[in-house]
């Protein structure tokens, strides 16, 4: 029913079931209905209630929580990523990741945004999920994991020697 309605096949994303299919289709309605009410996956995630509302004064950052809204697909996203608590994808390792940077609560609701921009940019492009896209290597990212790695290495008295990976070069 995912692909009749939105051109495309939501339950390819992890944690993305029936139940939330069937209350985007409720809530929402179809991909023209979608794109039209919301321009950007950014305002999307906005209606949901699902990203920061930062509080700032005077260039100071007060408070960074999210918003409290009654949404039903908010609760039906926030109960997918619930699910993946043990799911061994990426999307799961990403679960565990935010929940032990951000807390419980705070990392569930951070899984269920990355599954709102998701199932929107799907809907929009109208191509199908790709594990490798939605989880793209972050150069900014990996550059800190090596400068990270190279000083505990540093610190126990180990010289690390880069390698060249043609693979990747």
């Amino acid at each position: 029913e995912s692909h009749r309605f939105y051109g495309v096949d939501l339950t390819d994303i992890e944690g993305v079931g029936g139940g939330l299919i069937s209350t985007l289709m409720s809530e929402i309605g179809t991909r023209e209905q979608l794109l039209s009410s919301f321009k950007t996956a950014d305002g999307f995630c906005a209606w949901l209630g699902l990203c920061p509302c930062n509080a700032i004064s005077g260039g100071k950052l007060l408070s960074s929580k999210t918003r409290k809204i009654k949404n039903n697909v908010r609760e039906a996203l926030r109960l997918a990523a619930f699910g993946l608590e043990k799911s061994q994808s990426k999307m799961g390792e990403y679960c565990r990741r935010m929940k032990g940077r951000l807390g419980k609560a705070s990392g569930i609701t951070a899984t269920a945004h990355k599954i709102a921009r998701i199932i929107y940019s799907m809907i929009a492009s109208g191509q199908p999920y790709k594990e490798e896209i939605a989880f793209k290597p972050n150069r900014h990212i990996e550059k800190k994991q090596q400068n990270q790695l190279m000083k505990l290495a540093q610190k126990f008295g180990y010289q690390l020697t880069p390698t060249l990976n043609t693979a990747t070069s």
